[in-house]
């Protein structure tokens, strides 16, 4: 009962400081359109956008992987079928739904913002580390607390993660393999990778341009092969007749 009253209490603090979008994932500042939050699973990352301000759609040499960089872009309207077609021509690829109307987006290096404005781009963002990480990532790194699956024998974290679609697995790996990352799974297929880093490293790693998400390693499955009736194993098999309960 406890919970419920504080989570009520929040909620109700919350919306005297700003409006919620219906998908319930958005909100901006009424008294100052330029600013808006999105509640992602690690936790709320503030933005400030204003208008006709371009300044973060560059992308520093380092940012830029086979020729695109990615960011959040924020539409004042969502885009139709037929701009996303236009949108792809101009050299932004929207890559993963995030909220409200912000996508992440694959955006070639030739890409001019201001002619994109034309698409009802409200603003362009970097992506922040932090909303690239899962909850319990971020919650192990805040309270320097992993679970013992998520470490080897050196100390290190299993950090398994996800790159953006449109690079080639091939130019991922060398880029690990070039600063020498302990790497003990890939597919590209799932364009998920696993590595071991130290703690300390792992906030810088997840902040490189190619990481599209990150969380820790999962535990390493067992099999289930108990004896007599469990909660997995098939009606048939446990009951000698179908549907048996």
């Amino acid at each position: 009962m406890k919970k419920i009253l504080l989570l009520a209490c929040g909620l109700t603090s919350t919306s005297l400081l700003f409006s919620q979008d219906p998908s319930g994932f958005t909100q901006w500042y009424p008294n100052d359109p330029s600013q808006f939050a999105i509640h992602f699973s690690s936790g709320t990352v503030n933005y400030v956008i204003p208008e006709n301000d371009w300044s973060e759609s560059v992308a520093k040499s380092e940012e830029v992987v086979n020729g695109r960089y990615y960011r959040y872009i924020h539409f004042y309207s969502l885009p139709n079928n037929s701009q996303l077609i236009e949108l792809e021509k101009s050299g932004i690829r929207l890559l993963h739904f995030i909220a409200g109307k912000t996508y992440s987006a694959s955006i070639s290096e030739n890409t001019v913002f201001p002619v994109a404005s034309k698409f009802n781009v409200r603003g362009v963002s970097s992506i922040s580390f932090k909303s690239k990480m899962h909850y319990e990532l971020s919650s192990a790194l805040e309270t320097s607390t992993f679970p013992f699956y998520t470490m080897n024998g050196d100390g290190n974290i299993g950090i398994t993660f996800t790159y953006f679609a449109d690079i080639p697995h091939n130019i991922v790996l060398d880029q690990l393999y070039g600063q020498n990352e302990e790497v003990t799974y890939h597919n590209p297929n799932s364009h998920r990778v696993t590595v071991w880093m130290p703690e300390a490293r792992i906030a810088l790693f997840v902040s490189l341009p190619f990481v599209c998400a990150a969380e820790l390693k999962d535990d390493v499955p067992t099999h289930d092969n108990n004896p007599g009736r469990t909660n997995h194993r098939d009606n048939w098999l446990a009951q000698e007749f179908p549907g048996g309960r």
